[in-house]
C-alpha cells in the first residue's frame, strides 16, 4: 500500500454491535489499514464500553432499546394475533430506528468536533441513516450507503405481500439513500441490478463488496479440549431466527428426518436469536425433536467458529422468496472458510456463492432437504471431497483479503486517491 497519503477520516454508523458484525469489522479494519482515520458509532453490547478504541479505530457506543419484544408474524394460532404482531413489529422497528438514528446525529456532533471526517458512511438497516449523511453534505462531506440488506424486499418477506404503507414509505427511504449518496455499496451483482433499478441511479455508482471472511476465520483452529462430539453426527445451522430466515424449515426437515426418513444418531446446534426463537422451541417440543437439537441462543463470534469446527454437515434453510433468492448469506462463507458441506435449497445467490461445496434441493422442499442431509450423513467420502472445495473458493476467490480491494476501489473513486 502506498505511503504519505493525503490524510481523510471516516465516521461509520452502524445499528450493531462492533467488532462483533464481521463485514464491518472488515471494512473499517481494511480503511484504517490504508490509513485512513476511522471512527465508529454502533450499539453497545452487554458489558460492552460506551467509548474504546480498538485496534486505533475509535467506537463510541450507544445503548440498545427494545420496544416491544418482537414476535413472529406467521404460524400464530390466528389472523387477530399475526396482525397484531405485525402491528408490534412495524411500530417498535420504527421506534427503535428513529431513536438509533436521532442518536447518532447528536453524537455524529461529538464525533465531528473530537475527531473530524470527511466521509459518513452508514451501514442499513435502518435507511433512515441517509438524513445523517444528507447533514453532512451541505457541509461538504461525502457520503457512502452501504446496503446490506433490500429493506423493501425483506419487509415482504418478513411480513406476507401485502405492499402497504410501510413497504412504500421502505421503498421511498431507500431511493432516498441511493440518491443522496455519492457511492452505494451492495454485497452482490443481484443488488446492484435491483438497486441501480429501482432507484434510479447509474450502474457505476454502485460497487460490489461481497461478505468474505478475515484470516480469523480462515485461519481458526479450537484446541481439542473446547470439542465435544457426544458420538453423534453433529449438524449446524448459524443465524438470526425471523420469520423469513428458515428456522420453521429447519424443524421440518428435522422432523422429516427422524420420523420419515428414521434417522436418530444426530444432534442440530442451532445457533442465534431472533423473534421467533421462543417459538421455535416450543415447536420442537411439540415434534419430539429436544433429544436431537440445541438452541444455543446468541454467542460470541469465537464460540460459533468452534461449533462451525465440530459440525459435520452445515445447513442454510432459508426458503425461496425474492430476498433470499437476491441474499447473500454470511453463514454460507463461514461454513466454506471451515472446509464444511453444506445443504441448501437452491436459491439463485446461495449457488453462486457456495458453487459445488453444497448439495442442493428444490426450493421448499423439506423432504428433499432431509433426505439431502442422510445422504451427506450416509457418505463420508463426499463430505471430505466437497467440504474442502468451499475453502479452497474462500482461499482463491471470496476471502476478504481479496474482496477488500473493491472497497478500496470504491473509495478511490471517491477521495481520488490511489491506495
Amino acid at each position: 500500500m502506498a505511503k504519505n497519503l493525503d490524510s481523510a477520516n471516516i465516521l461509520m454508523i452502524v445499528e450493531n454491535m462492533f467488532p462483533q458484525d464481521m463485514r464491518v469489522r472488515n471494512e473499517a479494519a481494511s480503511l484504517a489499514d490504508c490509513r485512513y482515520g476511522v471512527s465508529i458509532i454502533c450499539l453497545r453490547g452487554e458489558a460492552q464500553k460506551y467509548f474504546e478504541k480498538w485496534n486505533d479505530i475509535s467506537v463510541y457506543r450507544i445503548p440498545y432499546i427494545t420496544v416491544f419484544k418482537k414476535k413472529a408474524t406467521k404460524g400464530g394460532p390466528n389472523r387477530l394475533y399475526n396482525l397484531l404482531s405485525l402491528l408490534r413489529g412495524v411500530l417498535g422497528y420504527s421506534t427503535e430506528y428513529i431513536y438509533f438514528t436521532g442518536i447518532s446525529f447528536i453524537l455524529s456532533l461529538f464525533v465531528c468536533v473530537r475527531e473530524g471526517f470527511n466521509v459518513v458512511h452508514v451501514h442499513n438497516p435502518p435507511d433512515t441513516l441517509f438524513l445523517i449523511g444528507a447533514f453532512y453534505k451541505m457541509f461538504g462531506k461525502n457520503f457512502v450507503f452501504d446496503q446490506h440488506d433490500l429493506a423493501p424486499d425483506m419487509y415482504l418477506a418478513k411480513y406476507g405481500s401485502n405492499h402497504g404503507l410501510a413497504h412504500r414509505i421502505l421503498i421511498l427511504l431507500e431511493r432516498l439513500s441511493c440518491q443522496v449518496a455519492d457511492k452505494v455499496i451492495v454485497t452482490n451483482e443481484s443488488y446492484k441490478s435491483i438497486t441501480a433499478a429501482r432507484n434510479k441511479i447509474p450502474r457505476p455508482k454502485v460497487e460490489i463488496v461481497r461478505n468474505g471472511p478475515g484470516r480469523d476465520l480462515i485461519d481458526f483452529e479450537p484446541s481439542e479440549s473446547q470439542i465435544t462430539h457426544s458420538g453423534r453426527q453433529i449438524l449446524v445451522y448459524v443465524g438470526a431466527l425471523n420469520s423469513q430466515d428458515g428456522g420453521f424449515e429447519l424443524l421440518r426437515v428435522l422432523k422429516a428426518l427422524v420420523y420419515e426418513l428414521k434417522v436418530k444418531g444426530f444432534l442440530c446446534s442451532i445457533v442465534g436469536d431472533g423473534e421467533t426463537l421462543g417459538q421455535l422451541k416450543s415447536y420442537a417440543g411439540q415434534f419430539g425433536l429436544d433429544e436431537h437439537i440445541l438452541f444455543t441462543g446468541p454467542l460470541d463470534q469465537e464460540r460459533v467458529y468452534e461449533i462451525i469446527y465440530a459440525a459435520d454437515i452445515c445447513l442454510s434453510s432459508e426458503p425461496l422468496n425474492e430476498y433470499n433468492d437476491n441474499s447473500s448469506f454470511t453463514k454460507i462463507v463461514e461454513y466454506m472458510a471451515l472446509g464444511k458441506p453444506i445443504v441448501a435449497f437452491d436459491l439463485k445467490e446461495t449457488r453462486f456463492t457456495a458453487q459445488e461445496a453444497a448439495l442442493y434441493v428444490r426450493p421448499n422442499d423439506e423432504l428433499e432437504f432431509a433426505r439431502a442431509i442422510k445422504r451427506l450423513m450416509d457418505n463420508a467420502e463426499l463430505r471430505a471431497r466437497i467440504g474442502p472445495i468451499g475453502r479452497k473458493r474462500i482461499e482463491e476467490e471470496l476471502s476478504w483479503l481479496h474482496i477488500s480491494k473493491n472497497l478500496i476501489k470504491a473509495y478511490e473513486t471517491i477521495h481520488n486517491r490511489r491506495i
